[in-house]
C-alpha cells in the first residue's frame, strides 16, 4: 500500500527527530568521559556533612562523591595545569567572556584558548561560562552559539553555564522581569543542550530568589556562589563556589574554588 505524500513527510520528519536525539545522546556520553557524573540531578546536601580537608570542601555523606574544581579568567594569570592537577584540582570552568552592560558587544577572555589547550593537554576536565547581558531569548541563543563557536575544536566535558549576577544601574537588563529572565535562561540552556553539552546557571541565591522563577529551571545544572562555612541554602544544587581567595600550586594568583557533588 502506498502512503500519501503528507504521511511520508511526517514519518520522515519523525525519523529525523529521533536520529538527532540519538546523536545528542551519543555526544553527551562522549563528553562525560572523565569519571565525573555531570548528569547527576541537583541534590539536597545537608550542612552537617560538609567538612574541610586539605583546604578543600568535601561532602562526606555515605554514597556521595566530591570533586574539586576552579573557575578562572584571564585575571588569574598563568596556570601550570599539571601542577594544579597535582595539587588536587580535578576540573576547571573557564570564562569565555561577557556581553557589555551598555554596549551589548561581546568581549572575549584573552586566555580562554590558552586555558582550554592547557586543560586538554593535562587531561583536565573543562567547562566554560559566559557573563550574560541578554535582554531576550534571541540574544540568549546568540550568546550560546557564540560560546559553541569559541570552544569548537577543544574537548569540553563539563557543563556550559550562563552567568547571571548583579549588574550596574545602567545595565541594559535592569528592567527585565522574572519571567523574561527565566525565558532567557531556558533559551540559552536549550541551545547548549541541543549541541550535546550539559547546560547550567551560575548565580547566587539572593539573585536567583529575586530575579528568576527557579521552579521553571530545575532541569538545568545549578552552580551557586556563597562564601560561607557551609552552603545553608534552600535550593538543590550541583556545584558550590565557596571561596574566591584560594591559593593553588601552579596558579599565579588567587582563584575561586568549587565543590561538585554527585552520587557514586
Amino acid at each position: 500500500m502506498k502512503l500519501k505524500r503528507p504521511v511520508c513527510i511526517l514519518m520522515l520528519l519523525a525519523a529525523c527527530v529521533l536520529l538527532l536525539g540519538c546523536v545528542s545522546c551519543m555526544r553527551r556520553k562522549e563528553h562525560d568521559n572523565h569519571g565525573i557524573n555531570i548528569e547527576e540531578e541537583a541534590s539536597e546536601l545537608e550542612n552537617e556533612f560538609w567538612v574541610t580537608r586539605n583546604g578543600f570542601k568535601v561532602f562526606t555523606k555515605e554514597g556521595y562523591e566530591t570533586v574539586t574544581g576552579i573557575d578562572v579568567s584571564e585575571f588569574v594569570g598563568d596556570i601550570d595545569w599539571e601542577q594544579a592537577k597535582a595539587a588536587g584540582v580535578e576540573f576547571a570552568i573557564l570564562r569565555v567572556g561577557y556581553r557589555g552592560y551598555e554596549t551589548a558587544r561581546f568581549v572575549f577572555d584573552n586566555n580562554l584558548h590558552i586555558y582550554l589547550q592547557g586543560c586538554n593537554d593535562a587531561d583536565m576536565p573543562a567547562g566554560v561560562y559566559f557573563v550574560s547581558q541578554a535582554i531576550n531569548e534571541e540574544e540568549a541563543i546568540e550568546e550560546a552559539e557564540t560560546i559553541l563557536e569559541q570552544i569548537h575544536g577543544y574537548d569540553v566535558t563539563m557543563p556550559i553555564y550562563i552567568d547571571l549576577e548583579g549588574s550596574a544601574e545602567t545595565a541594559r537588563t535592569r528592567h527585565l522581569t522574572r519571567e523574561e529572565y527565566t525565558a532567557i535562561v531556558n533559551a540559552f540552556c536549550e541551545r547548549i543542550e541541543q549541541a550535546g553539552f550539559r547546560a547550567g546557571v551560575y548565580s547566587n541565591e539572593n539573585w536567583i530568589r529575586a530575579r528568576l522563577n527557579w521552579e521553571d529551571l530545575t532541569q538545568w545544572d545549578l552552580w551557586f556562589a556563597k562564601y560561607t562555612k557551609s552552603p545553608s541554602t534552600d535550593y538543590t544544587y550541583n556545584m558550590w563556589q565557596y571561596t574566591n581567595t584560594a591559593t593553588i600550586d601552579g596558579i599565579e594568583k588567587e582563584v575561586d574554588l568549587n565543590a561538585r557533588v554527585y552520587k557514586k
